[in-house]
Formats: C-alpha cells, sequence, structure tokens
C-alpha cells in the first residue's frame, strides 16, 4: 500500500537545513561575480537574478574553474606515459 506524499505548505523555511544554507550562502555569493542582484517580490519570495549578456556565449565555462599547467608536472606526466609505454611494449614481445 503506498502512503500519501506529504509537503510542507505552510511557507516555513528551516533556515538549518544545509541544502538551504548552501544556497544562501555560497550559490547568492558565486552569482554576485556575474553582476547578481537579490530580488524580492510582493508576496515576499527573494531570489538572485543575474543578467545574461550574449558575449558570455562564446567564453569559457567559468563554473568548473581554469587550471595552469605547471611544465613540471605535465612533464613527468609524459615521462610516465612513456616509461608505462615502454613497459606495456615488452611484455608484448
Amino acid at each position: 500500500m503506498r502512503s500519501a506524499e506529504q509537503f510542507d505548505i505552510s511557507g516555513k523555511v528551516d533556515k538549518n537545513n544545509p541544502i538551504y544554507k548552501f544556497y544562501e550562502k555560497d550559490v547568492s555569493n558565486y552569482l554576485k561575480k556575474f553582476g547578481g542582484k537579490r530580488i524580492t517580490d510582493k508576496q515576499g519570495v527573494e531570489w538572485t537574478e543575474v543578467p545574461v549578456k550574449k558575449e558570455w556565449g562564446k567564453e569559457p565555462v567559468d563554473a568548473f574553474g581554469k587550471i595552469m599547467l605547471n611544465p613540471l608536472f605535465l612533464g613527468a606526466g609524459i615521462a610516465t606515459a612513456a616509461v608505462v609505454g615502454a613497459n606495456l611494449l615488452k611484455k608484448k614481445k
């Protein structure tokens, strides 16, 4: 037998909920980097509105960040790949 789903429609928000805190603090701060502004409508509902610029469509996605390739790290990766490749070739013979 299925139990009926229950939803809290009281309008109360659990401000101690970690997901609520994440969106209120971290996501709101992140959106401010893009010109996001806090909006409140006449019913008291709040959200962060971000203006979207057409030129952003051709830029790299910032959400995943950018890394700087360290030449030493890159060289170590190539050297490791060469050693692994050489060892695989030896095993085939």
